[in-house]
């Protein structure tokens, strides 16, 4: 694959100017990126682009100054946009939120990833800077340290629905999965009482089909119907295409590790070539 920035986008080497703001690229070099042109040519599953330089001996020094700065831009970015829509398309329609940053390589690769998850078809992320520099939706749910400060996890619950009544989704794992989904309902016809609804509750660990089943059904038979089911744990295309074979009850899906580090290809082999 030759490497280019924006195939198949508008704005040529402009990106090359955004990625200044995330530290990627030397304010210096983005002069040199400038009198370059990108040749964004149809799909062959080969080149993707073509980067036209100006005429004269420069060319040379110029196309390899922005040789790395592209491939870096490209490789890592391409590899976790390619990961998150196989993810996307196992998930069948439910919605995937990337959930990495603390498994990231790195603060600056934790950006990327978050970024990239996006354009791969993920609907948020957890990463709150991310939200901030790219207009990224955020979403996440209180930690099982939350749940871990309060004597009982109902009172943990409680004090979390009181501090976010229109979005209380509680991790109901800390313990015992199934109490906590009681527990949650619990505190679900609290928040009904006051005219809010439960939003939802998220599995971390455990057999998530077995449990996503079972607590589907407490919930609906408590009038519940409409909460979310989210799941999380180590998640990536296969294991999600398992637990929907078998018939798992789960709404959205949290993927962090497997999504963020490229798990079983950790590099992209883009190349950058130079031509006549």
């Amino acid at each position: 694959m030759a490497a280019g920035v924006t195939a198949g986008r508008p704005g040529g080497l402009g990106r090359i100017g955004t990625a200044i703001g995330c530290g990627v690229l030397p304010a210096g070099l983005y002069g040199v990126a400038q009198s370059f042109g990108l040749d964004p040519l149809p799909w062959s599953g080969d080149v993707v682009t073509r980067v036209v330089g100006p005429a004269g001996a420069s060319v040379l020094l110029g196309a390899q100054l922005v040789e790395t700065a592209l491939l870096n831009l490209v490789n890592f970015a391409t590899l976790i946009a390619t990961k998150t829509a196989r993810i996307v398309h196992a998930a069948a329609g439910g919605p995937v939120i990337e959930f990495g940053l603390r498994r990231a390589q790195g603060p600056d690769g934790g950006l990327t990833a978050a970024r990239s998850a996006y354009v791969g078809g993920a609907v948020a992320t957890s990463n709150v800077e991310a939200g901030r520099r790219f207009g990224i939706p955020v979403r996440g749910t209180h930690a099982h340290s939350w749940v871990l400060s309060f004597d009982t996890e109902l009172e943990a619950f409680r004090a979390y629905a009181d501090a976010l009544p229109n979005n209380a989704v509680f991790l109901v794992d800390t313990y015992d999965t199934l109490t906590g989904v009681d527990h949650a309902i619990e505190v679900g016809r609290s928040l009904r009482e006051r005219g809010h609804e439960l939003a939802g509750i998220r599995l971390d660990s455990g057999d998530l089909a077995y449990l996503s089943r079972h607590a589907r059904a407490r919930l609906d038979a408590a009038g519940f119907e409409r909460a979310q089911i989210i799941a999380s744990n180590d998640l990536d295309e296969e294991t999600i295409e398992s637990l929907r074979d078998q018939d798992a009850a789960i709404d959205a899906w949290g993927v962090g590790t497997r999504l963020v580090t490229g798990y079983d290809q950790p590099a992209l082999g883009g190349v950058y070539k130079l031509t006549a």
